[in-house]
């Protein structure tokens, strides 16, 4: 590194200082001019992931198959281009360990691809992301900074109250002083993580979360809100053969592996964003409670008819065109195993009803 030397004798002092401020902002760094607006990043395998486990198959078929393809027709640089614009947020921690708090599907991605592509085209997958601290806490002894991340926000703040670490493994609460949660590499896989996605997605509960925006935009954030449902429904539902990915077999309600799988909406989505809005579910965040009637009324991206909180003409064609289906659906609002009349009237008795928000 070292200042570019300008050797071109001047006389006016007006010039001379004009180079001089040209010599000082030219700086060489590794070959390449240094870009002062550059945000810090951070090596994956360093990153610290501030949860125990991520939900694979999300990764898998909802983050990987977007960024393999920009990779692929762009390149190393699309890439980065990409990850300047989508900074994690990170705590930093004793001895300057960096802790993301959100993020972790992308990031569990974004490594997995790293992994796919060490060298490919060049110069490889990217094996960092670029991040933005939103506290540091690296003073802190250990014990004390593990429960300043169990804080998070303090409530009344302009975020709301964010939490920093979800201290859950699987539903297994879990001690950071012991057992802190692992690097990126190390999460493991949890299918409630997904399973509780899609209840969200579904129309289950309300979503408090930001995703895919800048930091900045918005006034509530709450981290790790779909872990609050897994657990929920960890106890409700399982899928047949899960127990080595958190699924819980004493749950009551099973399901297969194929009625997991198949296309959307699944009985699995059905089922588990009803469980959702029970009124034991009260405590965690984002619950709306159920709004029998409310079938259908917003168009996803994907073409999914999704409840809206009002019930109407849509709700009315919605029944209409489920009536005497014996598969599970919003139409059967009393949960009785077919759409007939009985459905029809409570919808009828609900016309125009407007269901509450989020708590």
């Amino acid at each position: 590194m070292g200042v570019l030397s300008v050797s071109t004798k001047v006389s006016s002092p007006m010039i001379y200082g004009r180079f001089a401020a040209v010599a000082i902002c030219l700086i060489s760094v590794s070959g390449a001019w240094a870009q002062v607006t550059d945000p810090p990043r951070v090596l994956l395998s360093e990153l610290q992931a501030g949860q125990y486990n991520v939900g694979l198959d999300g990764v898998i078929a909802n983050n990987m198959p977007g960024l393999r393809e920009k990779y692929v027709t762009g390149g190393w640089l699309e890439v980065d281009n990409w990850l300047r614009a989508k900074k994690v947020p990170v705590i930093k921690g004793p001895g300057g360990i960096l802790h993301l708090v959100d993020m972790h599907h992308r990031s569990t991605a974004n490594y997995r691809l790293s992994i796919e592509f060490p060298g490919a085209y060049g110069v490889g997958y990217p094996n960092y992301v670029y991040y933005e601290v939103l506290a540091d806490f690296s003073e802190l002894s250990l014990p004390a900074f593990w429960e300043r991340m169990k804080l998070g926000d303090p409530i009344g703040s302009v975020w709301g109250n964010r939490q920093y670490v979800w201290l859950h493994d699987r539903g297994v609460l879990q001690d950071p002083n012991t057992n802190p949660p692992p690097l990126i590499p190390g999460l493991t896989d949890d299918i409630m993580r997904n399973i509780s996605a899609n209840a969200r997605f579904y129309g289950g509960y309300c979503d408090l979360e930001i995703e895919e925006t800048d930091l900045h935009e918005g006034d509530y954030v709450f981290f790790f809100q779909e872990f609050y449902y897994a657990d929920y429904l960890r106890s409700r539902v399982f899928i047949i053969g899960s127990e080595d990915r958190g699924g819980n077999s004493n749950a009551p309600v099973h399901f297969t592996q194929a009625e997991y799988a198949a296309g959307e909406p699944t009985s699995v989505q059905m089922s588990t964003a009803a469980l959702c809005q029970h009124a034991d579910a009260v405590v965690d965040p984002g619950w709306w409670g159920s709004c029998p009637g409310d079938i259908a009324g917003i168009v996803s991206s994907s073409g999914l008819n999704k409840p809206d909180r009002l019930v109407n003409g849509s709700d009315l064609a919605a029944l209409i065109g489920d009536w005497g289906s014996t598969a599970p659906t919003l139409s059967d609002i009393n949960t009785d195993g077919i759409v007939n009349g009985i459905d029809l009237g409570t919808l009828l008795n609900r016309w125009g009803s407007i269901c509450g928000g989020c708590l």
